[in-house]
């Protein structure tokens, strides 16, 4: 048994994200935010081409994105807790998660499945 199994429940690996937003006339309304979780820690440029192409895509669709990876400006200087602490507030203002390849093996990676997971998000993405 690996160290994950057991203590998530299983998302559907072919979940669709919901359709964005379109035109809202008569009430308020915005886009679907998807934040992106994934590995970084010990990965090439710290996995940041992953989540920008990602992100990139997501916008495409009209999804409105947050990923942690757009959220300093390279600099990895400061200690782990403080990325977490940053990649978490991203976290609880979306309304999905999309998780990247790789995303069970990252510690920060799954306490962010874990937190989606625990307050109903959806979840979508690679072994997710």
């Amino acid at each position: 048994m690996t160290a994950t199994e057991g203590r998530f429940a299983p998302a559907d690996e072919d979940l669709e994200l919901p359709e964005p937003l379109g035109e809202c006339p008569e009430v308020p309304c915005r886009r679907v935010i998807v934040y992106i979780a994934g590995p970084m820690t010990g990965l090439p440029d710290f996995n940041y081409p992953a989540f920008h192409a990602k992100a990139a895509e997501l916008r495409a669709q009209g999804y409105e994105v947050r990923s942690p990876a757009e959220q300093t400006t390279g600099t990895t200087d400061r200690p782990w807790e403080f990325y977490m602490r940053l990649a978490l507030r991203l976290l609880l203002d979306a309304d999905q998660i999309h998780m990247l390849p790789g995303w069970s093996n990252s510690s920060g990676a799954c306490l962010e499945y874990h937190i989606a997971n625990r307050l109903g998000m959806r979840v979508s993405g690679a072994d997710a």
